[in-house]
């Protein structure tokens, strides 16, 4: 994510040059709760041992707003047989477990991995949230960019590739459909499938305060947040917010609603996400009944529909996003976490 925050604040201070505040370089939230740093980058949600700390050094609330779309392919040659994988799949070809194509129901060919190098989130993303215990393997020949990765996966009739999803390079190339499980439904990255977070290799990146945020803080995440700021996210190769996203990140900026919310009874930290699709599938083996929004920390926010404060639903794992009622556009998310008190 720093390859995009460096991008957005280089664009930002082009026309807004006497500008100054602090972004934390590492260790999300840390440089937020010391009172070192203005704005944290995080590809994850604010736990909730860090809510804590926050209210008990600076006796405030992060707020936390959804900034871009980190979207990994997985691309092969067009005239590759294989359409689909599961995660498993994947996971035993980059490692290189699989070695070869016909161990997958291909032609018999050993499989040639590309990727990008160290220095880019796609390989740290892959690695953390789909590897396991496992890195992709040292034989993967990596590039500096996401075009030179394209082209090579384009002569090699062999090859497979993961980098950042770029739609305007696949004229050579072909997507492959990743799937959650064997018997799971694959989706390939296509605009619709992103916006309805249906493709699972996607994580949203965040920028998140101390408080809502004021002065040149806010212009600037206003500015994030806006049409032109979005076009300079997909410049450094990341998927923008669609329209839902976006004005979630305003109503989270503007401390509409809280950024998150806590279930006394369960000790279960909630955020606020776009409502994806009516169909999306929690885990049963992680689910947990949670009667309402008025059992949590914060009442029903100004301005939104009491409904949806009292609507009783059933949550999942953080990964699970859960349908919205008809008259919302937002749904729920777990934040994986039971810090065992409420907070005050």
């Amino acid at each position: 994510m720093a390859v995009c925050t460096q991008r957005l604040i280089e664009w930002y201070h082009k026309k807004h040059a006497d500008t100054s505040f602090t972004v934390a370089p590492s260790a999300p939230t840390k440089g937020i709760v010391e009172g070192r740093a203005e704005i944290a980058q995080s590809s994850r949600q604010v736990l909730g041992g860090e809510i804590l700390a926050l209210r008990d050094r600076r006796s405030t609330k992060f707020v936390q707003i959804p900034v871009t779309t980190e979207v990994v392919g997985i691309l092969v040659h067009p005239s590759n047989p294989i359409h689909e994988l599961s995660i498993f799949d994947l996971r035993q070809i980059l490692s290189g477990t699989v070695k070869n194509w016909k161990q997958g129901g291909g032609y018999d060919a050993p499989i040639k991995i590309y990727g990008r190098d160290d220095g880019f989130d796609s390989r740290e993303f892959i690695e953390a949230e789909f590897m396991g215990d496992e890195g992709i393997a040292p034989s993967a020949t990596t590039f500096a960019k996401n075009s030179e990765l394209y082209a090579a996966v384009s002569r090699d009739k062999s090859g497979i590739g993961y980098g950042s999803v770029n739609l305007a390079l696949t004229q050579n190339v072909k997507f492959i459909g990743i799937k959650a499980s064997s018997s799971g439904q694959a989706f390939s990255p296509t605009t619709d499938k992103i916006r309805e977070h249906r493709y699972p290799l996607v994580r949203p990146l965040y920028f998140i305060f101390a408080g809502e945020p004021s002065g040149e803080v806010r212009r600037f995440s206003e500015w994030v947040l806006s049409a032109q700021g979005q076009l300079v996210v997909e410049a450094a190769e990341f998927w923008p917010l669609g329209a839902a996203d976006r004005e979630l990140g305003k109503i989270l900026l503007a401390a509409l609603i809280p950024s998150f919310f806590l279930d006394r009874r369960t000790g279960e930290y909630f955020q606020l996400i776009p409502s994806a699709a009516e169909d999306f599938e929690t885990s049963a083996s992680h689910a947990a009944s949670v009667e309402s929004f008025s059992s949590c920390d914060h009442g029903a926010p100004s301005g939104r529909p009491s409904s949806v404060m009292r609507r009783r639903i059933s949550a999942g794992s953080r990964r699970n996003a859960l349908p919205a009622p008809s008259n919302s556009s937002f749904s729920l998310i777990t934040n994986s976490v039971s810090p065992h008190r409420a907070l005050a």
